[in-house]
């Protein structure tokens, strides 16, 4: 059971242990940088720093309870947001990816906005699967996917 909730320093431990220690995450997520160990106060640190610079918020994705992964929001203007993703590549491919984001529509829709979109490069099209299986409109041009989503 997927559920989205508020970041919580209760959370950060295990989500700056998947990002210290996931290879195949860090692989996808940041390839050109060496991958460094965080504590759970910088991860909670850096994750408070990202809102305050982006004008965003920042959720954790539990299964059963555990932290699985990070789920946020921008603010792009009064009715739209952009949402960003990652979870534990132990827990790819088991939807996990598509119950986060059809609960975090919702959850973006409660805060005011009327559309949802993102930024995905074309080498990731698990993550094109996903918007898609939620019903994602799509812009591209060579390098990337822009879903839309009607909230």
């Amino acid at each position: 059971m997927i559920e989205i909730v508020e970041l919580d320093m209760q959370y950060c431990g295990e989500l700056a242990k998947i990002i210290s220690t996931d290879a195949c995450l860090h692989e996808f997520l940041t390839p050109s940088k060496e991958m460094q160990t965080i504590s759970a106060t910088e991860y909670y640190q850096s994750c408070r720093e990202w809102e305050y610079r982006k004008n965003g918020v920042n959720f954790c994705i539990l299964a059963n309870e555990l932290p699985i992964g990070s789920i946020s929001y921008i603010r792009k203007c009064n009715k739209m947001a952009a949402y960003g993703m990652w979870i534990s590549s132990a827990c790819w491919n088991r939807g996990y990816g598509t119950d986060a984001l059809a609960q975090f529509k919702k959850i973006v829709k409660n805060a005011g906005f009327a559309f949802l979109t993102a930024s995905i490069p074309k080498d990731n099209p698990r993550s094109w699967r996903v918007c898609e299986k939620l019903g994602a409109e799509f812009l591209e041009d060579t390098d990337r996917w822009y879903p839309l989503f009607s909230l």
